[in-house]
Parts: C-alpha cells; sequence; structure tokens
C-alpha cells in the first residue's frame, strides 16, 4: 500500500492553517490496477479544510485530483461533540496500531451517527509521534476494508461510506468532501460523484485577476523554547528545523489572573469551536485581550479533556484571518504580530510563520514572529 500523501492530524503543539482552497488536508487511496489495463478503475479521494473546501475532480489530463479555478467551497454547519472516553480510546488504537484501527474505523463510518462523528474526530485529532503517519495511515486501511480492489462494482457500497463520513463531518463542523471517480484504463473519467458537508459559503468577492500567490502559516508553541518552522516546497509542508535558532521569552512573564484565565479555558475546552472566533479577535485586538486568550490557549489548552480543543480553536482562530491569498496578508501579518508580542508578554514561547508561495515562479518567501528570548544568543 503506498503511504497517504498528507497527514490528517493537527498536532497539539504544531498547528498548521491555512484556507482550504489552497490549503486542505488530502486523503487519498492508492488502488493498484491488476493487470494495469484490465478494466475501469474506481478512485477516490477525501479534502478536508479548516473553515471551507472545495471538492477535487480527477482530471484526465494530468492523471490526478484537481481543482477548479472557481469551485464552489462547502462548510459544516454543526458542532457536535462525541463522547470523549470513546473518542480518546480510538486514538489510543490509531496510535497502538494503524492498520487494524482502519478496520475499527471502516466499520464506524459505515454504521454512521455517533460511531462515525468519532471516528472522525479521533481520525483528525491522533497524535502519535514519532509516527505523525498515524491517523492517514488508519483512514488509508479503513477505505482499503470499503473499496479493497478498485472495482467499481462497489460504487454503491463506497458512495453509501462517503455519504457516512460527509454527514459526520457537518455534525461535528469540519468542511469535507469526498470524490469518487471511475477511471478507464485509458484515464478518462467514465462517472463521477461528490459527496461534501451542507453549508456552502459566500463567494469571494471578484478581484479581476487571480493571484499567482497563496499563503500558508504555521504557528510553533512550547513552554521552554521553540525553533520556527521551514516552509518545504517539494514536499509543500512545514518542517521542522533543528539547526535554527531557539526562542524564549524576553523577560518576566506577566501572568493574567488566575479566575479570568480560568473562564477562557473552560470557553476553550468545552466549545473550542465558539472560543475560535474569540480568540481570533482577541489577538487581533492586541494588548491585554490578546495576552489573556494567549495565555489561557497555551497554557490551559493543552490540558483539555478533548485533546483536540486546543488545535480547534486556534484553526477556526486562524481561519478566520488568512484566507490563503495575499489579499489577508496584511491581516495576517498584524495578527502574528500580535501573537507573538502576547506570547513574550506572559511568558510562553512561540513562533509563527507564513509563506507566500509564488505559483507561477516556484518563489517562497518565509516571514517568522517569534517571542523575543533567542537563547545562546
Amino acid at each position: 500500500m503506498k503511504a497517504p500523501r498528507a497527514t490528517l492530524a493537527l498536532i497539539a503543539c504544531v498547528l498548521v492553517a491555512a484556507a482550504a482552497i489552497v490549503d486542505g488536508r488530502k486523503l487519498e487511496q492508492w488502488v493498484p490496477v491488476a493487470g494495469g489495463t484490465s478494466g475501469p478503475t474506481l478512485r477516490t479521494t477525501v479534502n478536508i479544510g479548516f473553515t471551507q473546501v472545495p471538492c477535487l475532480a480527477f482530471s484526465p489530463l494530468v492523471q490526478d485530483w484537481t481543482t477548479s479555478n472557481s469551485p464552489t467551497l462547502y462548510t459544516a454547519t454543526g458542532n457536535t461533540r462525541p463522547p470523549f472516553n470513546e473518542t480518546e480510546d480510538l486514538i489510543s488504537r490509531i496510535c497502538q496500531d494503524p492498520l487494524a484501527a482502519g478496520t475499527d474505523i471502516a466499520s464506524a463510518v459505515q454504521a454512521g451517527g455517533q460511531e462515525a462523528q468519532t471516528a472522525l474526530v479521533a481520525l483528525l485529532s491522533a497524535d502519535c509521534p514519532p509516527n505523525n503517519e498515524a491517523g492517514p495511515a488508519s483512514y488509508s486501511a479503513a477505505i482499503d476494508q470499503v473499496n479493497p480492489s478498485g472495482d467499481p462494482a462497489d460504487l454503491d457500497e463506497v458512495s453509501s461510506w462517503f455519504t457516512n463520513l460527509a454527514a459526520a463531518a457537518d455534525d461535528v463542523g469540519v468542511p469535507l468532501c469526498a470524490s469518487i471517480a471511475v477511471v478507464d484504463p485509458t484515464g478518462g473519467v467514465v462517472e463521477a460523484h461528490t459527496f461534501h458537508t451542507s453549508g456552502i459559503a459566500a463567494p469571494a468577492a471578484e478581484s479581476g485577476s487571480a493571484s499567482p500567490e497563496r499563503v500558508r502559516t504555521s504557528a510553533v508553541f512550547g513552554q521552554e523554547g521553540v525553533t520556527c518552522d521551514v516552509y518545504d516546497s517539494e514536499s509543500d509542508s512545514w518542517v521542522i528545523n533543528t539547526t535554527a535558532p531557539v526562542y524564549g521569552t524576553s523577560g518576566s512573564a506577566n501572568t493574567p489572573p488566575a479566575t479570568l484565565v480560568a473562564a477562557l479555558g473552560d470557553q476553550v475546552c468545552n466549545d473550542p469551536l465558539a472560543a475560535g472566533p474569540l480568540l481570533r479577535d482577541a489577538v487581533q485586538a492586541g494588548g491585554e485581550q490578546a495576552q489573556l486568550w494567549t495565555y489561557a490557549l497555551l497554557n490551559l489548552g493543552p490540558n483539555c479533556p478533548d485533546p483536540s480543543a486546543l488545535s480547534m480553536a486556534y484553526s477556526v482562530a486562524i481561519g478566520g484571518i488568512n484566507d490563503g491569498t495575499t489579499d489577508s496578508l496584511d491581516a495576517t501579518t498584524e495578527w502574528f504580530t500580535n501573537l507573538a508580542a502576547a506570547g513574550d508578554a506572559v511568558g510562553n514561547p512561540l513562533c509563527a510563520s507564513l509563506a507566500i508561495i509564488n505559483e507561477a515562479t516556484g518563489e517562497v518567501e518565509q516571514r517568522d514572529f517569534h517571542t523575543g528570548g533567542e537563547e545562546g544568543a
């Protein structure tokens, strides 16, 4: 089985976000074609976004999944939280044996409802260092159970499974679109179907011409010191830079009042999807509001009963600032500047980074926003 091409999980301390239209998390199933040209093959992919997501279509021209120039962007409408104990148990199984957990995930999605919701949230939350591909491996094992050989005869079963997966994503508030293509031996598409969450994003304002540049972001948080991630254009992902400077904070921490912090921490833990916009607005405002929310997120968030709460709150916040294009570059720059200043003030080392990627030339410009103390300097 070929390894999945993208990581599904958001690691609790290293958060990556951008608009789904340019930075969706994609899960693909690699299906071997018996004999190479024996007949049509059923292929699948799943595209997942933070705030909105386009469906992908199989392109006969490039023989890969692509997005149209002006796709419909889908959002998710729910905020259901599946039972924590069941989610945590499945995360543990994903980390211990991703392939065996895939069988459980296949059955859970097939059952639909709360079981499917639990399976999806577990996949999104699985953080299993050093195996950061555990979640995608479990997904690949799951879809292999449903579509084991790429036989178009399994179309109805795969369609039913993706219908349940999209419904679960809608329920838990995760924009998602699953796509199916039946591809003939020449690479042509015989039949295609999509299964997506129910909301539709408002169309973006016309800007005259599409920009060749897109913007991706990363943020690294720590207790003692952090290094800034580096954008790797070959893998189109953020990687850890082991030789980079380690940043701490520049002075004594200004710890916010415990009662206020506790209240905000409860919001992050109990309803991260609702806490995200509040975090966004507080950091955007800067000053004491930014300090209070940053401290609550980074000091109480890691201790939430739901291990995905910190990631989800942050993802919603940055997703409301960075739309993945240079149109929001100034807003993202200001937000990261305020975030780094807040982290420095309350004693939480962090480095937020953005990469401006020129699709036409391949050039990348990276900007880092970090707390003030450089260890060893």
